[in-house]
């Protein structure tokens, strides 16, 4: 098993924000000692089931490195990649032999053994396909494919009488021994079975004498997959792979992938009940925490450095230095809107789109996060709000439901010289008014203000009156930055489509 350290290093280094790493170290424990207890178990499938976004991929891989690393054999197969080929088994066998190359040298019979095994499932390709079939019937009987229906639909060939009596008397022989010809292949693939599953079990014996026990192998990104390609990959694992010593590890949406089979087996069927004949066990991953699934959202997308970003807090007046970070304040929104992880990771990437519209601008996230997360709960009441430039009842704002007590802010305030410094509670409502009112107001009115560029969130509108640079004309309508931050959420929100 790992050491702490070995763990630091392996998961510290990736930034396991989500706290993958107990996860698996906790799965690890469990696998291993489930296969001390039953080595003879015929394998072993355990199902990882999560959403998108809450770090499969990242636990899978990562996973990976750290049982390589303590001397387990470890195989990772992305079934997205593969998703091109028709034939899955053929892609899945394919990555085993790359992943396990680098092992063969350590063990020499090993690369033997796989080959052997490799020769005898090979079997299950034979070029005798219905297209094939089909086409040789043509040939044969000079009947072509789609009068075949038409023929058998008559009832017993020899007593329809018509024209086509030699050709349909050719049909049948030919049918004949086709059938016997499926059923010569039904008794070789049963033989190919068992002689894939007897080597690959000599494979792990020998493997078992320089490496640990068991083999992990993690099938990644199955839910994205085809559904014929996912369930003929499952199949196939279940069949062929049901060996001592072979332990699978499959990370994907489970219920995605029970109603994605309806598109193979029909609307009425019960994929999820389905699913459940292929896992041994399901494993729900844990759901992550707000901060923390914040954290991972802000590491996958492109952010502007952070002298670009005005968020009103600095060293003199925040309580954490946390508090500073574009996780954090986006948590505090994302909770004062109550906001799914789902509806995070869309949010998130109107974000970076909006990023990317302001280009080398000031960013004043606090007013974009509102407004982001007001789009996507209600484009409606975005378009009143933004529209009155305020959050009075007649927007419908209120109407929202949104949780003030969790989008609270708290700040260090100056005070005079014989007293400390005191702690300030600012809500978001009280942010985004100031914003709002910023956003319509002329910004020679806002230069000619006394602000205090301490105090949050006042300070934040100092910082717009610091936009306004050089000679201006009397009488002119000077509009800050701000003013285009509606229009740029509108246009990165047409990625998810009408949401009313």
């Amino acid at each position: 098993m790992s050491t702490p350290e070995k763990e630091k290093n392996i998961w510290t280094e990736s930034n396991d924000v989500l706290d993958r790493h107990r996860v698996a170290n906790y799965l690890t424990n469990y696998m291993v000692k489930r296969y001390a207890a039953k080595p003879n178990e015929r394998g072993f499938v355990l199902a990882v089931d999560a959403e998108w976004g809450f770090g499969k991929t990242f636990l899978l891989q990562n996973w990976r490195k750290e049982l390589i690393q303590t001397g387990y054999c470890a195989v990772y197969f992305d079934a997205w990649k593969n998703d091109f080929t028709p034939e899955p088994l053929i892609a899945f066998i394919a990555e085993l032999n790359k992943n396990l190359a680098p092992l063969f040298k350590h063990v020499p019979a090993a690369e033997k053994l796989f080959r052997t095994a490799r020769e005898n499932i090979s079997r299950f390709w034979k070029p005798i396909t219905l297209i094939a079939a089909g086409a040789g019937l043509r040939l044969t009987t000079g009947l072509a494919l789609e009068s075949l229906g038409q023929v058998m639909s008559n009832g017993d060939i020899a007593r329809n009488q018509s024209d086509d009596g030699a050709a349909k008397e050719a049909f049948k022989k030919t049918l004949e021994e086709i059938f016997d010809e499926t059923l010569k292949q039904h008794e070789s693939k049963k033989e190919s079975i068992e002689e894939f599953r007897n080597s690959m079990e000599v494979l792990v014996s020998a493997l078992e004498k320089n490496f640990q026990l068991p083999l992990f192998v993690f099938i990644d990104e199955l839910d994205r997959c085809r559904p014929d390609y996912a369930i003929e990959l499952l199949e196939g694992i279940k069949h062929l792979f049901g060996i001592p010593g072979i332990y699978f590890v499959v990370a994907t949406n489970l219920s995605q992938l029970g109603e994605s089979t309806k598109a193979v087996y029909g609307q009425t069927f019960d994929g999820h009940r389905y699913l459940k004949r292929f896992f041994d066990m399901e494993y729900s991953l844990p759901k992550p925490e707000g901060l923390a699934f914040a954290r991972g959202l802000f590491e996958r997308i492109t952010c502007p450095s952070e002298g670009r970003i005005a968020t009103g807090f600095s060293q003199n007046n925040v309580l954490q230095e946390e508090q500073k970070s574009l996780p954090f304040i986006f948590s505090r929104y994302a909770d004062f809107f109550a906001r799914g992880l789902r509806d995070q990771q869309q949010i998130v990437q109107i974000v970076e789109a909006a990023f990317f519209a302001l280009q080398d601008k000031k960013i004043h996230i606090h007013y974009l996060f509102f407004l982001a997360m007001l789009y996507h709960r209600s484009p409606a009441v975005y378009e009143a709000v933004v529209s009155h430039g305020s959050l009075d009842a007649s927007t419908g704002y209120s109407n929202l439901n949104t949780r003030r007590s969790k989008g609270l802010f708290e700040t260090r305030e100056p005070s005079d010289a014989f007293q400390p410094m005191k702690t300030k509670t600012t809500d978001i409502n009280e942010i985004a008014s100031l914003y709002l009112k910023s956003a319509n107001e002329n910004l020679l009115d806002i230069t000619q203000e006394r602000i205090n560029f301490i105090s949050f969130p006042q300070n934040l509108r100092g910082s717009l009156g610091h936009e306004m640079q050089g000679a201006y004309t009397p009488g002119v309508m000077y509009l800050s930055s701000v003013a285009i931050y509606p229009d740029i959420v509108r246009q990165a929100g047409g990625f998810f489509g009408p949401r009313e």
